[in-house]
């Protein structure tokens, strides 16, 4: 009985999944008005009925895709503990460019889109960044960072978010340099913020020593 209970939710849930794979793909390529539940329903091969049992409505289901999306994103970029910090920054960011790289028209219906209108949207993405700091702090050695500090760190947020929807559109530089760019500049911001020493600078940006 147990494993029976166990198999059915297994199934609800890469059920699930399978919808919120589909509907990422669907509001990437259309805006959420263009597409109805009907819509929906007929190109992932169920009724309406079902995916109303999954999700009762629109509304719900594409929010649900946005921190689907964001969840995924978040897990691919997790940095390795057992990497260097400047390693585990460039893991990271390459992570997140292939990432973005792989979903480009969601990535960039959203950015362009659904944060500066949706509320809601706006909420699932600022978690996200919130998250993505928190790893920056950790990644130096401290939580504690003073509010103009968590500012300016954002502001880097928001420039990795800038510098990729330019580089989609001209894939250039490559993603491994683009990544080792933008680590750069968040090298230049820590050290700007007193947040790491000269060496941890210099190490960020791949040299031996702190240049004197």
């Amino acid at each position: 009985m147990v494993n029976k209970e166990r198999r059915t939710r297994l199934e609800v849930d890469d059920r699930r999944q399978k919808l919120l794979a589909l509907g990422r793909g669907l509001f990437g390529r259309q805006t959420y008005d263009e597409l109805s539940i009907a819509d929906i329903a007929r190109l992932a091969g169920v009724s309406k009925g079902l995916l109303y049992h999954y999700f009762p409505t629109k509304r719900l289901f594409y929010l649900e895709t946005v921190r689907d999306a964001a969840d995924e994103m978040l897990r691919l970029t997790a940095p390795d503990p057992r990497a260097a910090p400047r390693e585990s920054l460039l893991q990271g960011l390459e992570a997140y460019l292939g990432y973005v790289e792989k979903n480009a028209s969601s990535y960039v219906s959203l950015m362009r889109g659904g944060v500066g209108v949706d509320a809601e949207v706006a909420a699932i993405v600022q978690a996200c960044r919130e998250k993505m700091l928190t790893r920056v702090l950790e990644g130096v050695g401290t939580r504690k960072a003073t509010a103009s500090q968590r500012v300016l760190l954002t502001g880097w947020i928001g420039f990795v978010e800038g510098a990729t929807l330019a580089w989609l559109r001209h894939r250039e530089p490559t993603r491994a340099q683009l990544a080792r760019l933008l680590a750069q500049q968040l090298g230049f911001t820590l050290m700007r913020l007193q947040l790491i020493s000269k060496l941890q600078f210099a190490l960020l940006l791949g040299k031996r020593k702190a240049s004197r």
